[in-house]
């Protein structure tokens, strides 16, 4: 945040989209937990809360939040940070034995036995400098 908003201008707006999680603590664990198998360098998904107390204390004042589901479709999801097949079927059996409410919340489509695709929520906010 800090970098984002040293090269906006007083009163420029600032527009994120990102990966955002619910409240609750079990949702939460679990998409994280896969998103760190599948990208190391994953820190974590955030809930809408967390991105409000990052925002606003440095500097952001918010004009606009708004939530939307993207659907991934897996293989391509799973291969775009170029881990080894091993670890993609590792992060593909995350979602075929995830528990049933985290099936259901992030919408995994399992077609013969593969994932097919998973759905995340993206938080959407706009804000300007103050």
């Amino acid at each position: 945040m800090g970098e984002i908003l040293r090269v906006t201008r007083t009163g420029g707006l600032v527009g994120i989209i990102d990966s955002v999680v619910p409240d609750d603590p079990a949702l939460d664990a679990f998409l994280n937990g896969v998103e760190k198998v599948r990208d190391p360098s994953h820190v974590r998904s955030y809930r809408i809360e967390e991105w409000n107390e990052i925002l606003e204390p440095a500097g952001l004042f918010l004009l606009h939040l708004s939530r939307a589901w993207k659907e991934h479709p897996f293989p391509e999801w799973v291969a775009r940070t170029g881990q080894p097949p091993e670890v993609q079927r590792e992060i593909e059996s995350l979602f075929l034995t995830a528990f049933p409410r985290a099936r259901e919340y992030y919408r995994v489509r399992v077609e013969n036995g593969r994932v097919v695709s998973y759905s995340d929520e993206k938080g959407i906010f706009v804000g300007r400098k103050e």
